[in-house]
């Protein structure tokens, strides 16, 4: 009887795990983008050109030229068409929302929703790219050098070229030569950014967009012969990424906002002023925060009333010492003011619940 009762446990805890894993493995798709599909057919190379442009300006810094950047998300496996056709809605809503937590942003306030679906009909074309064939021997490189700036602003253009040259000094034509460039966020190595084919001369240009301001280093392959160059990236005038924070809650008013424009339009570098801001006019949620604050803080004053008022008799003849508690009461009823005071006309990036 003890060992059917053993194994009946050991089957239920088994069943369990297989329950939560496979929980824990399904992701649950927003109301607002659950069902979504793909307007356009996954195949329509247009629409692949199309997405192309944007996943080079927005995606492949961080997963490649061929979508193996990442190895949690690799598009270039063979399976990953299929995972998109099956959960359309899910990889939409990780594209328009991002993933913080993995060093992903939100794309829903830097692209469109056609162009979010174009960049996803470009990322399943990789998964059913022909697989390349292996480069050519070392033997038939010579020199290959690579040239660049040394400095670029982040979200500028980089032109990045290459000389070829086998070892009789002649030009080698027509040839794909790989860009990568050397990555130590979120992983760490050598990432591929890129391809370009020799020309008639033996160069091979190729134009590429680095989005973080660093020092990094650039690696030219062909074959087993590579050239680098060390590239500084300079910060950017303005952001790429517009990330949205924040709990939507009902407005049952239009918003009462009284202030300069620079409480609800912050500069890049510089803290926002304080303006008053009830986000849902009158009746706005953030007042019954505000009367929450109150009650808690009033029922704090009253209790260090009646504290604090009890007297204190001196041993001898001297100051009255009830004049202390009045001075504590008034400090408590100032912070409190000051408080709410904080709250009602917090900068956006201090209390930032949009709603």
């Amino acid at each position: 009887m003890t060992s059917r009762l053993l194994l009946a446990v050991v089957i239920s805890s088994a069943l369990a795990l297989l329950i939560m894993g496979t929980a824990a493995l399904a992701q649950e798709v927003p109301p607002a983008y659950a069902g979504l599909k793909n307007p356009f057919p996954w195949s329509d190379a247009s629409v692949q050109a199309a997405g192309k442009v944007i996943y080079q300006q927005y995606c492949l810094g961080c997963h490649g030229v061929t979508g193996n950047g990442q190895s949690g998300s690799d598009f270039s496996v063979r399976d990953y068409p299929q995972r998109l056709e099956n959960r359309p809605d899910l990889y939409f809503w990780i594209t328009s929302e991002g993933k913080m937590g993995e060093g992903m942003p939100s794309f829903k306030s830097s692209l469109s929703e056609q162009q979010r679906w174009q960049a996803l009909t470009y990322i399943w074309s990789l998964g059913n790219a022909p697989i390349a064939p292996p480069p050519p021997g070392p033997a038939e490189a010579g020199l290959l050098q690579l040239r660049s700036v040394k400095q670029v602003e982040a979200g500028q253009p980089l032109a990045v070229s290459v000389i070829l040259l086998d070892k009789t000094a002649k030009p080698i034509v027509g040839v794909p030569v790989r860009f990568y460039s050397r990555e130590n966020f979120v992983t760490t190595g050598l990432m591929a950014i890129g391809d370009a084919t020799t020309d008639d001369q033996g160069v091979a240009g190729f134009e590429y967009i680095p989005r973080r301001a660093e020092r990094t280093e650039l690696v030219a392959r062909y074959g087993t012969t590579e050239a680098s160059a060390t590239i500084i990236v300079t910060e950017a005038d303005k952001p790429f990424y517009h990330v949205n924070v924040g709990i939507r809650l009902p407005a049952l008013e239009p918003e009462v906002f009284i202030g300069p424009p620079s409480a609800s339009e912050p500069t890049e570098g510089q803290a926002p002023t304080s303006a008053l801001r009830l986000p849902g006019g009158l009746l706005s949620w953030l007042l019954l925060f505000v009367g929450a604050l109150a009650l808690i803080w009033g029922t704090y004053f009253k209790v260090m009333y009646h504290v604090l008022r009890i007297p204190a008799q001196p041993l001898t003849g001297g100051p009255n010492l009830r004049l202390v508690p009045l001075v504590g009461l008034a400090i408590v009823v100032a912070l409190g003011i000051l408080m709410v005071i904080m709250v009602i006309t917090g900068p956006y990036s201090h209390f930032h619940v949009t709603p």
